[in-house]
């Protein structure tokens, strides 16, 4: 004869139970109760102990994949059901025993074989990331470059320089500065930036020089090179080669400063130059954390667009990003608009159907309210340097400038100009006169400000219409 033992969430209640029971107990089947029903001989004998069982599966799994992140790829490899069951109890401090461990052993297993694949391939992703960043910091690295080579920027290292005595950065800058000049080249060629690092040898007995330098037009290295050796110094001129051809022409010299200024495998950040000499032809250099991403442009917004759509199309996405406004800026440079175009709109949707360019389109869609705006600050972006220029120059200057620039009416606005004056019975030289001032001193105070005053169609606006084209440009 058997008796039944119901083990549960409250052993104590139910025993109580059982005891006052009728011989014959019924069980109901409720799920909720999460209640075991475990067998035992009428002499006493018993199995294990009375505990709780709470080694389902997500608990399994959950302990296998902790056990498995403190493992090496090798260990992975080898690891036995046995070893991972018997470190499950000695990491466990008498939480669970071998006995309930190996009552779940194919759970253990089922969990081992789903989770050591998938740990393995994650490090090896992982692996193959940080690798491509090692190989992105490898690739960046002097090169050879050939004698005849004409470039705008040049990597030049002077080496087995002695510690004591070596000239200092400003020295180095200075020597660079006048042995260009010595070269030979043609006045309009100038180095426009300059970069001095100075770093010490493996020996630490001696530094070498790493100077990257930017000329304003493609210039040949030979007579450079030629100047500094009659001054005493071993000079190397190389380049730096990148992946990228579009990056390689026009990066050059932000892909040396990162040469010298990202720590790497090879050059660890306490090897590397903590304050290099910064120089720029005309104001002030920019820090190194802004000038290693070179200077930007319509084409570079394009490419990195190009090398977005890329990247998203060999991770397995469908279709490019959403289209940003800083896209708009090459759409405007290749089409030359302006926000004031009436043909605007019609411009943009065909340029984005030809192409057929969906994400454009989209874009005009949602922004149409604020596209004119966006062109603007486009154009604006695009010819800031000229912008800035003749908003520099005072009225006067920006006014003279203006017949520098070819004639667009043929002369006919003077002819017109000069017989709507003398309809007028107007003093020529007098007006002629008094707008001069205005463009020279400005409009400080009563009497400053030319005004036309008369009845409509009489030629007012015309006259000075040239005057509101020159300052709206």
């Amino acid at each position: 004869m058997k008796r039944r033992r119901i083990v549960g969430k409250q052993p104590v209640a139910l025993e109580a139970i059982v005891e006052h029971a009728p011989s014959a107990v019924v069980l109901a089947d409720d799920a909720a109760d999460n209640t075991n029903i475990e067998e035992e001989d009428a002499d006493g004998a018993s199995g294990p102990p009375d505990r709780f069982r709470f080694l389902h599966h997500k608990v399994i799994d959950r302990i296998v994949s902790a056990l498995l992140k403190t493992k090496t790829d090798e260990e992975l490899h080898t690891m036995t059901v046995s070893t991972l069951l018997k470190e499950v109890v000695g990491r466990s401090h008498g939480k669970v025993s071998l006995e309930e461990v190996e009552d779940r052993r194919d759970d253990f297993i089922s969990a081992s074989m789903e989770l050591i694949p998938k740990m393995l391939a994650a490090r090896l992703v992982d692996a193959v990331k940080k690798g491509s960043k090692a190989v992105e910091g490898t690739l960046v690295a002097p090169a050879e470059i050939d004698s005849q080579t004409k470039q705008k920027s040049y990597f030049i290292t002077i080496s087995g320089l002695p510690l004591s005595g070596a000239p200092s950065r400003d020295e180095v800058l200075d020597i660079m500065l006048a042995s260009f000049k010595e070269g030979g080249y043609e006045s309009s060629a100038y180095l426009s930036h300059v970069a001095v690092f100075r770093e010490k040898h493996a020996d630490a007995e001696k530094i070498h020089f790493h100077i990257c330098a930017c000329v304003s037009q493609r210039i040949r290295w030979v007579p450079w090179a030629k100047a500094l050796r009659l001054r005493g110094l071993a000079p190397s001129f190389s380049q730096v080669v990148v992946e990228d051809p579009a990056d390689h022409r026009r990066k050059q010299y932000s892909y040396m400063l990162r040469y010298c200024y990202l720590p790497t495998k090879r050059k660890p950040l306490e090897t590397l130059d903590s304050s290099p000499l910064l120089w720029c032809h005309q104001g002030k250099h920019a820090p190194l954390i802004d000038a290693i991403n070179g200077v930007l442009d319509a084409a570079g917004v394009r490419l990195d667009a190009e090398d977005a759509f890329l990247q998203r199309v060999a991770a397995g996405k469908k279709g490019a990003k959403r289209f940003t406004d800083i896209q708009l800026w090459p759409v405007v440079q290749e089409l030359g608009l302006q926000g004031s175009d009436p043909l605007l709109m019609p411009k943009l949707f065909r340029y984005a159907r030809q192409r057929g360019n969906t994400p454009l389109l989209n874009y005009l869609f949602r922004n149409s309210a604020t596209v004119a705006e966006k062109v603007d600050l486009c154009y604006q972006l695009e010819r800031c340097d000229e912008i800035i220029q003749v908003g520099s120059l005072f009225l006067w200057k920006r006014f003279t400038a203006a017949l520098e620039t070819p004639c667009v009416c043929d002369g006919a606005w003077a002819r017109a100009a000069r017989e709507v004056v003398f309809n007028n019975q107007l003093d020529e030289p007098a007006l002629c006169k008094d707008i001069k001032k205005a463009l020279l001193s400005g409009l400080h105070g009563k009497g400053d400000c030319v005004t036309f005053a008369g009845f409509g169609n009489e030629g007012k606006s015309f006259i000075l219409k040239p005057l509101s084209l020159i300052f709206s440009s």
